[in-house]
């Protein structure tokens, strides 16, 4: 059988695609650096997860030619497609979004390496709809990807007691051009005048992070906003449960994993989507309460002090995430991708 390695691990999805390979019967190890963008995998010991310690170029790609030669393909995710070029195997590069949107059309040796892995790539994957038009521009041969969640894990809570005040959870990192950080905190703002004991529980991190700070005191709303460290896993699945809402970004208008992982809690998430990209891959307009302009944010905070409301699109939105984001048909599409790049594996 096709053995498979995932390179990388941005946002987890690499473990979660060689975890559930695994189940699916494929031989899928996961090899990830001691880099912090790599540093996503689960505590508990796994002997399919390879750890190595990133040094000089030279160093780095002797250290994973040795780690990566006895599979038959690799699966590259972000900026480790740039070493996966060099390593002699056929090779998925899988875009993360940040790589393909600000790095590879940058004229920069980074940029110039990323352009050159996706394009001498054997498959160019992505997971967001929002990149269609570079992929297109690019002339990649490009296949869309779901991204997996572990829809067990991430799961509703069977006893649940209601928050005394409305609580939003805001998991997403401070990156105002991406994000649209700002946008939130300024309806956010408005909607106090109608619900003042509404809470907000934002993590803090990232380039604009003490923009963010600053903006929470000019708007005066401090004493309803609460920033708390970045979280792991297991506390994010937590405050995904007691948060009555979870909000994400409102620029980009693409999954990422924060929302897909509070719909699978059944939680409603309040973000932009671009509905009519995200139809080019999904059959069902996606359940969210759907906003990018600051005005459009404020209306949705107004309609989601409904309990009713918000319990319809937190159920509708697990029945989403179970019906294209549970593991089999994803790992399925995988393996016939990996076999047709490497057909002399197969007994």
């Amino acid at each position: 059988m096709v053995k498979v390695v995932q390179l990388g691990n941005v946002a987890n999805l690499a473990f979660n695609y060689a975890k559930y390979l695994r189940k699916d019967g494929i031989e899928c190890d996961l090899v990830v650096s001691g880099d912090p963008t790599d540093l996503e995998v689960p505590p508990e010991n796994h002997d399919w997860v390879k750890f190595w310690n990133p040094k000089n170029p030279v160093t780095t790609l002797f250290t994973l030619w040795k780690l990566t030669r006895r599979y038959d393909v690799i699966h590259a995710h972000g900026g480790r497609c740039i070493y996966a070029f060099f390593l002699g195997k056929p090779f998925i590069a899988h875009s993360m979004g940040s790589d393909l949107r600000l790095y590879a059309v940058q004229n920069t040796p980074l940029g110039i390496l990323l352009r050159t892995a996706f394009k001498k790539c054997n498959k160019f994957f992505f997971s967001s709809p929002d990149q269609l038009g570079l992929i297109e521009k690019m002339g990649l041969d490009a296949e869309f990807v779901f991204q997996i969640i572990d829809t067990e894990k991430f799961a509703p809570e069977q006893k649940r007691t209601a928050n005394d005040r409305l609580t939003f959870f805001y998991p997403t990192r401070h990156s105002w051009t991406t994000k649209g950080n700002d946008k939130f905190f300024k309806a956010f703002a408005r909607f106090l005048k109608t619900c003042p004991d509404a809470r907000l529980v934002a993590t803090y991190w990232d380039i604009h992070k003490e923009k963010s700070r600053e903006l929470v005191q000019q708007l005066g709303i401090g004493a309803n906003v609460e920033f708390v460290d970045r979280m792991s896993a297991p506390e994010l699945i937590r405050w995904y449960r007691q948060a009555d809402v979870v909000a994400d970004e409102f620029n980009i208008g693409s999954f990422g994993l924060v929302a897909l992982e509070a719909m699978a809690c059944g939680k409603p998430v309040l973000r932009f989507i671009d509905e009519k990209l995200h139809l080019r891959y999904y059959a069902d307009v996606p359940p969210i309460a759907n906003a990018s302009t600051e005005e459009e944010i404020y209306q949705k905070l107004l309609q989601l002090m409904d309990v009713t409301y918000r319990e319809s699109l937190g159920n509708r939105a697990r029945v989403f995430v179970l019906k294209y984001h549970h593991w089999k048909p994803i790992t399925q599409k995988l393996i016939r991708q990996y076999r047709a790049l490497a057909p002399g594996a197969i007994l």
